[in-house]
Formats: C-alpha cells, sequence, structure tokens
C-alpha cells in the first residue's frame, strides 16, 4: 500500500475487484443536485502553479548514481491536505521524471460523484530530472460535502515526437463543510460512540496525532450498533487505500461495543508510514446496511487490503451515492487527520 506500507509474508497481489452490493442505490445525481454541482463548477477555475526541479546532474562529485529516466515517468499525484472545507486552497502535487528537456503537457481534472468541475491544462519546457509541480486552487464556498476525484496526466508535446497516452494516476480529497471536532489522532481510546436515540455512531482513534516516517501505526474503532463499516486511508503519496475490509477481517461487519485494530495483535502484518511528510486521512462510514465499494473476495494469500488502483473516481462517487442515499439514522461517519514529518 502507498504510505502505510504493508511489510508481511506475503506478496502484494493487485485485485481485479468490482463494485458491488450497492444497495440499488443510484449512481447518477437527481437533477436538483447536479443543477448545483453545475453552478460550483464556476469555483473551481482559476488558481496559480508553483513550481520546483533537480535537473539531472552532470559529471563531478555532485553527479547522482541514479540512472536517469528513460521516458516521462509520473511518481506520486496527491492533495497536500485531503481534507478540506470551503474556502480552503487545495495543492493538487505532482513528481514526475522527465528524461531529457521537452514540452510537457500537465492536465488535471476534478470530479465529483463523475461530473467534471475542472480541467485545469497547461504545457510547459522541462529541462531533464526531477519535477514538482504544484496547482493550488481554492474550494468554492458553495462546495457539496463529499469526496472528490483528482486525475493527473502528464505527457510530452515536443515537435520531434506525436506525443501518446502519457502516463496518469488518480487520487482524493474530501469536503467537509461540517467540520467535525474528531479531525485529529488521539493517544487513548475516546469515550463509546453515541447517538440520538436509535441511530448509530463510531469512534476512529490512532495512538497519537503525529508520527514520523518510518513509524508503524495502529488505527482503532468501535461502534455503538451492530453495522457495517468501511474505512478509507488517503496517504501522503495521494494513494487511496480501503484499510477495512481488508483480507485479515473477515469481511466489514462489526459488533457494537468492540474494540477493533487494524492490525489486530494476531494479523500477520504492520501499517509502515513511508511518507513523504504531510498529512494523511482517515475516513470511516457506517451503516446498518452493507454496502461493499470493492469486491473482498480476497485469495488466500497476496494483497491485505482491496485495490483502488485507477478506481478512484469511481470508488468515491460510489461512497457519496451510500452517504446521500441511506437515512441519516442509519448512517455514521468519523474522520481523523495524522501529521507526517521526517
Amino acid at each position: 500500500m502507498p504510505v502505510r506500507r504493508v511489510t508481511c509474508r506475503y506478496e502484494r497481489l493487485l485485485l481485479a475487484g468490482v463494485t458491488a452490493g450497492l444497495i440499488a442505490l443510484a449512481l447518477v445525481p437527481d437533477g436538483l443536485t447536479r443543477k448545483s454541482l453545475v453552478l460550483a463548477a464556476a469555483g473551481w477555475q482559476g488558481g496559480q502553479y508553483r513550481d520546483s526541479s533537480n535537473p539531472a546532474a552532470g559529471p563531478g562529485p555532485a553527479a547522482t548514481t541514479r540512472a536517469p529516466a528513460k521516458q516521462l515517468a509520473l511518481g506520486e499525484t496527491a492533495v497536500q491536505r485531503p481534507r478540506l472545507q470551503p474556502g480552503e486552497a487545495a495543492t493538487l502535487r505532482a513528481s514526475y521524471e522527465v528524461p531529457e528537456p521537452i514540452q510537457v503537457r500537465e492536465t488535471r481534472i476534478i470530479r465529483y460523484d463523475g461530473l467534471v468541475l475542472a480541467r485545469i491544462e497547461r504545457v510547459i519546457a522541462r529541462p531533464g530530472g526531477s519535477v514538482t509541480s504544484e496547482y493550488r486552487v481554492d474550494v468554492p464556498r458553495d462546495a457539496a460535502e463529499g469526496w472528490y476525484a483528482v486525475t493527473t496526466t502528464v505527457e510530452r508535446v515536443d515537435a520531434g515526437t506525436r506525443g501518446g497516452a502519457g502516463e496518469q494516476k488518480e487520487t482524493g480529497f474530501f469536503v467537509d463543510t461540517k467540520a467535525t471536532a474528531n479531525s485529529a489522532g488521539s493517544t487513548s481510546a475516546p469515550p463509546a460512540p453515541k447517538a440520538a436515540e436509535d441511530g448509530i455512531a463510531v469512534k476512529l482513534w490512532s495512538e497519537k496525532p503525529r508520527y514520523r516516517v518510518g513509524d508503524r501505526l495502529t488505527i482503532s474503532f468501535e461502534t455503538n450498533r451492530d453495522a457495517f463499516l468501511t474505512i478509507v486511508n488517503v496517504g501522503t503519496s495521494g494513494e487511496v487505500t480501503i484499510l477495512f475490509p481488508n483480507r485479515f477481517s473477515g469481511g466489514h461487519g462489526v459488533k457494537a461495543g468492540r474494540t477493533y485494530r487494524i492490525p489486530e495483535t494476531t494479523d500477520s502484518y504492520e501499517l509502515e508510514l513511508k511518507g513523504p511528510p504531510g498529512v494523511e486521512l482517515v475516513y470511516a462510514l457506517l451503516t446498518l446496511k452493507p454496502v461493499l465499494f470493492l469486491a473482498t473476495d480476497f485469495p488466500s494469500a497476496g494483497a491485505v487490503f482491496p485495490s483502488t488502483a485507477e478506481r478512484v473516481s469511481r470508488v468515491t462517487r460510489d461512497i457519496n451515492v451510500a452517504a446521500k442515499s441511506i437515512p441519516l439514522r442509519e448512517q455514521a461517519q468519523a474522520m481523523i487527520e495524522l501529521e507526517i514529518s521526517r
């Protein structure tokens, strides 16, 4: 997995899982929702770039021993802080390797529920070497709450080539219009989850709110009702991972009053923070009825977590659909942010 790297005795196996069991939820927003999204889309236009680069070193004492890139290669794409409130700035970061001086087209697409809110594109001359490109855009004050997907593509467009498909990666971020208090990791278990009469609630916590790259991490949670839980992690590398359910959890059903941990002490893996420094988001969605966003028929060996590779747009859309379609008394959400330093 990306930031919370899994160190276990099994090799990673990418799953070709598909969305399942969405309780017949409609995947297209209704007319009023779509109209409001169209109105909000204009607010995502505009912004500013900031670039940094590490040109390929020449001969001599300062030369790097790393082999130069043979082709344009997109490394990481991330949102600098993946939990935002309306009016705050979203910094969309992309790191990539340039094999030689060329023209590069950078394209960033922001989506909500499958609707394109913004397409940000530029062509820029790049020297060979490592590049970090950032685009800063304000979240509109009327932005809808929920998950947003960012698709980033880089491709060469210099006159000597025909271009190509380029390289593409997806990440996500969450716009929180409620700004709940449970926003930082805790050093101890919070009080038992409480909700309105007959409602449901989930508590989510970590051992501490700040970690260093290389630290091991344990996420804990508890619910007040027997229910079904999904936990999503957006790492500082931008990779989106479903932490629960996983291959060791035995499904996504949970029992009221029991404290669960990721990983459990009996699990054969660890969560290791691989960086880079930044802020991680851990999000939990609890529902009374089973809702699955990726297949959970894990093989006996292989990946601990289901892969969201190239499916972030779909997974974030489906989570939004579930959150908007399930009655509020039958669902609960919780989030924590973790600061990662060197």
